[in-house]
C-alpha cells in the first residue's frame, strides 16, 4: 500500500487586533522602517495602512490602524515562527499598544488523496453527515459536492473550521488567490501562479482552521505562547481529521 502523502500548508495568517488610535498614523512609518531589511518592498494604501512584502520568501507584514498581520504562501513553519516572533517583540512597543482585542492563527491545509473527487465526496459525506433514512430521503438523491463548517471552543480558545473535498481547479480559483496576497513579485506573477497550480494534487481534502482568542483585554505578552500552542493544536486537528476521514496514519 502506498504511503499517504501528508498535509501541505498552503497559506498561513497571523493577526493581532487592537483598539484603533489616532496616534497610529504618526508611529506607523517608523515602526515599519524597522522591518525593511526583511521586507524590502512596501506600499501604502488609500487608508494609510502599510504593506511590507518579501517576495523571495513569499511573505508579507501588514500594519493598519486596528491590526497588524503576517501572512505567507509557503510551507516553511520555521520562517513563520521567526517572522511572527519578531513582529510580536517589536510592534506593540513601536505602535504604543496597550492590549490586544483579538489574536488569531489561521492555516489553509491540503491533504492529497489517491481517490477521485466523487469517491472523496461520498466518503466525507458518510463520515461527517448524519445518515438517518428520514434525512437521506429529504436530501437530493445525488450529492455532487459538500462543505463541513463548525464554530467551536476549548476553554478561552475559539475555532472556525471548514473541511471540504476539492479538486485542483478549485484551489487556485476559489481558495488561494495568489494575485491578491502581496507575497509575489507582480513581474513574476504569471509564472508563480502556474508553478503553484501545477504543484496542487488533482484531488484533496481542504482544511481551513482559524484558532483565536478574543477579549476586551488580551495582555501583550500572550502573543508568543498563543502562536506556539495554536500551531500545535491546529496540527493535531489536521492530522486527526485526515486520519479519521482517510483511515491512514500520517
Amino acid at each position: 500500500m502506498a504511503k499517504q502523502i501528508g498535509p501541505k500548508l498552503l497559506r498561513l495568517i497571523f493577526q493581532a487586533r487592537y483598539k484603533p488610535e489616532l496616534v497610529f498614523f504618526s508611529l506607523a512609518d517608523a515602526a515599519a522602517a524597522r522591518f525593511q531589511d526583511d521586507y524590502p518592498i512596501w506600499q501604502r494604501d488609500v487608508d494609510g495602512d502599510l504593506r511590507l512584502s518579501d517576495y523571495s520568501h513569499r511573505c508579507m507584514l501588514a500594519l493598519s490602524h486596528q491590526a497588524f498581520s503576517y501572512s505567507q504562501d509557503s510551507s516553511d513553519l520555521g520562517l513563520a515562527a521567526t517572522r511572527i516572533s519578531r513582529a510580536l517583540d517589536e510592534l506593540p512597543g513601536s505602535l504604543q499598544l496597550k492590549e490586544y482585542k483579538r489574536i488569531g492563527l489561521r492555516h489553509f491545509m491540503l491533504v492529497p488523496v489517491s481517490m477521485d473527487f466523487e469517491s472523496l465526496v461520498a466518503v466525507m459525506a458518510t463520515k461527517l453527515f448524519v445518515q438517518a433514512p428520514p434525512l437521506q430521503e429529504a436530501l437530493p438523491e445525488k450529492l455532487d459536492d459538500m462543505l463541513y463548517r463548525i464554530d467551536g471552543s476549548e476553554g478561552e480558545h475559539r475555532f472556525h473550521v471548514t473541511i471540504a473535498p476539492v479538486h485542483r481547479e478549485e484551489i487556485s480559483g476559489k481558495i488561494i488567490k495568489l494575485t491578491q496576497t502581496g507575497t509575489i513579485d507582480p513581474a513574476k506573477l504569471g509564472d508563480a501562479v502556474k508553478e503553484s497550480e501545477e504543484s496542487y494534487p488533482p484531488v484533496a481534502v481542504f482544511l481551513d482552521i482559524d484558532m483565536y482568542l478574543e477579549s476586551d483585554k488580551i495582555d501583550l505578552g500572550a502573543g508568543k505562547a498563543f502562536v506556539q500552542s495554536a500551531g500545535q493544536r491546529i496540527e493535531r486537528l489536521v492530522v486527526g481529521t485526515a486520519e479519521y476521514l482517510l483511515r491512514v496514519r500520517l
